[in-house]
């Protein structure tokens, strides 16, 4: 690869970055990354690092069903290169063939036509989390040679850069008080950020990926605006067709009920107690204790050092009347 593509590749990346959502910023960065590399399909993803069986906490997959990571998850403990690429993060490894695989192995590359691969990993030394990129040629395509192996290792940390900075201009500001992701109609996770995964994991430090725990799945289903649980709240809004976003924040603790703590978020995003009561289905006298409630324990005096204690938060979007089949 000559140093001028190499510069206008990266340059693109990085411009796309600020101009398309985090969702089309990942196919039209793999569009790209085509011209450069040939490639058929490919899955770019979150996992835990160091897992023996993996978790995939978020995935998107380009030119594959969706169904594709979640298949992968029940052979994942037969997929050797998986955990040869794991094993050495930032280092770009090839797959010829599937030969030495197990037969549900095999059987799994024949049913999404997946060939000839390379895949790479980079982890995340505050989160924990790595991420990975598989791009996949067809069962009958040629392997990729050597250079194209280092082309991909030398190409992926500065797309995964990219990626990582068209989630902070699509969030701006927004992101440094709050975390949002999104989810299909599935309830798997299809865009969140590191930090995003490790608060869910707080919550539910058994959850192996793929679909969201089942209390959050039941209340996206359900068509609830909102969900807590002992570490977390989370806001569910309209997401766009067949999506839902998640709105995730640490709770506050200092002996706050989950209601009283949801009262207190409303009123801070700037809803008044009748529109409170009518969002949470309360009376305005309940609304009245319980931010009376909050005051007493969390301290504080006026709306703006309450606004400080539980963080300010945009008002929600109507949700989809059509429910994700979860």
């Amino acid at each position: 690869m000559k140093l001028d593509d190499f510069s206008r590749l990266v340059t693109h990346w990085n411009a796309l970055a600020q101009e398309a959502p985090p969702q089309l910023f990942k196919e039209r960065a793999l569009d790209a990354l085509r011209v450069h590399l040939p490639f058929d399909s490919a899955w770019w993803g979150t996992g835990v690092r160091g897992a023996r069986h993996p978790r995939i906490i978020e995935s998107y997959v380009y030119h594959l069903p969706q169904q594709f990571a979640l298949d992968w998850l029940t052979v994942s403990a037969d997929d050797d290169f998986a955990l040869a690429v794991q094993a050495q993060p930032g280092v770009t490894h090839a797959l010829v063939d599937d030969c030495g695989f197990s037969e549900a192995m095999r059987a799994f590359d024949r049913h999404y036509g997946v060939g000839p691969s390379l895949a790479t990993s980079h982890g995340d030394a505050q989160t924990g989390f790595g991420t990975f990129l598989s791009a996949f040629r067809r069962l009958d395509a040629a392997p990729f040679n050597e250079a194209e192996r280092q082309r991909m290792q030398l190409l992926v940390p500065h797309l995964m850069h990219a990626g990582e900075l068209s989630w902070r201009h699509a969030l701006g500001s927004y992101l440094q008080t709050q975390l949002v992701a999104h989810a299909n109609a599935d309830a798997c996770l299809i865009g969140a950020s590191g930090e995003f995964c490790r608060q869910l994991l707080r919550e539910w430090p058994t959850w192996q990926g793929g679909p969201l725990p089942l209390p959050l799945a039941r209340a996206i289903a359900d068509g609830q605006r909102h969900w807590s649980g002992k570490q977390v709240h989370i806001e569910l809004a309209d997401g766009g067709p067949q999506r839902v976003q998640l709105t995730l924040r640490a709770r506050v603790g200092d002996g706050l009920t989950a209601s009283q703590e949801r009262v207190a978020r409303e009123y801070v995003a700037g809803f008044s107690y009748k529109e409170i009561a009518r969002n949470l289905g309360l009376a305005p006298s309940t609304v009245r204790t319980y931010l009376r409630e909050c005051y007493l324990k969390l301290g504080v005096c006026n709306k703006l050092e309450l606004s400080e204690r539980v963080g300010r938060v945009a008002p929600a979007k109507p949700r989809a009347t059509r429910r994700p089949d979860v």
